[in-house]
């Protein structure tokens, strides 16, 4: 689990807490989850992609820096996982009953893309 994923949780919880509901998160080694007590925001498209979003964004962020640029073994994993939070932003939107109830399917497949994304950044920009 990266720092990643725990702002992610807080995205959700964000947006479950302005709209004056209570939330918590559950961290341990290996996940991440944030759980709004509100029936209504399951139906929220805010609360469904907020997470992913907020992510993607404090990853990407960094990107704007020309010196961060600069060091690519710092910049490939944040681009990695920018572009990962935001395809899992998508992803818990668009397929948020399945991504909810799917424990084994997605997780492989965002691990996948994300891998796939890693090697191939480092084949064009790494330097061996």
């Amino acid at each position: 689990m990266t720092p990643a994923t725990v702002i992610h949780e807080l995205g959700h919880s964000v947006v479950c807490v302005a709209h004056g509901y209570k939330q918590s998160i559950q961290i341990d080694s290996m996940s991440a989850s944030s759980y709004c007590y509100s029936s209504e925001m399951g139906d929220s498209y805010l609360f469904k992609a907020f997470g992913g979003l907020l992510a993607s964004i404090v990853m990407l962020a960094p990107i704007a820096s020309a010196k961060i640029r600069s060091i690519i073994w710092i910049a490939i994993p944040l681009v990695v996982l920018g572009i990962s939070h935001a395809i899992n932003a998508f992803i818990e939107t668009a397929f948020y009953d399945f991504y909810i109830t799917d424990n084994s399917i997605l997780p492989q497949l965002l691990m996948m893309i994300s891998l796939v994304l890693f090697f191939g950044l480092l084949i064009k920009y790494g330097r061996v």
